[in-house]
């Protein structure tokens, strides 16, 4: 028999507030789901039109960013979005626990990029080149420790290991921007490993 995974969250971005299901192509049936998770905006402000998310304002306390999550209820998870980058960087937010903890992946242009947040304190794990290409997909695929980053169907860098106790719990996963510009399409966040298959 035929198996698909229901994704926790998924979102085509007819609307902005709740997740529509519509992110993955399994909109109908089977494999169907991730409905109706409620946006949050961590940091800048967030809107949905003509079927893309993308921040309207940035929070500036250093550089400009802005973040919005959804609460998936596990930090294991595979968080898959179509990027379009127009300027600066952007991407995907993983484990965020608050404003001063989280893994973020991004496109800049030129590479593809993971770096993690702990108290408030930036480290890039992966800087590695990869062809941007609009609207191709940007992935994060976290599992206990274990952190792995993929462009455009593509591994970057090499799996590396997160420990910090900050970032072994946080649950809301989402999008990340530096750039009012940028766009964002089709979000799918499935559980992996242990958190709800």
């Amino acid at each position: 028999d035929r198996w698909l995974p229901t994704p926790l969250a998924s979102d085509g971005f007819s609307a902005w507030g709740t997740t529509d299901g519509l992110g993955h192509a399994e909109t109908t049936g089977l494999g169907s789901g991730g409905s109706g998770e409620t946006w949050t905006d961590n940091a800048g402000t967030w809107a949905a039109s003509a079927g893309s998310a993308a921040a309207s304002a940035l929070d500036v306390p250093i550089i400009g960013t802005a973040i919005a999550t959804v609460d998936t209820s596990t930090a294991d998870v595979i968080a898959t979005v179509k990027v379009t980058r127009v300027d600066d960087a952007a991407g995907l937010v993983v484990r965020y626990a608050d404003a001063n903890n989280y893994v973020y992946a991004v496109h800049n242009g030129t590479n593809a990029q993971l770096v993690k947040v702990v108290s408030m304190i930036p480290t890039t794990l992966v800087n590695a080149a990869a062809t941007y290409s609009a609207g191709a997909d940007l992935r994060v695929v976290c599992g206990a420790t274990k952190f792995r980053l993929y462009y455009n169907g593509v591994f970057i860098g090499s799996e590396q290991t997160i420990s910090d106790a900050a970032l072994q719990s946080g649950t809301k996963q989402g999008l990340y921007t530096t750039d009012i510009d940028n766009t964002f399409d089709d979000l799918r966040i499935y559980a992996r490993g242990t958190g709800g298959e």
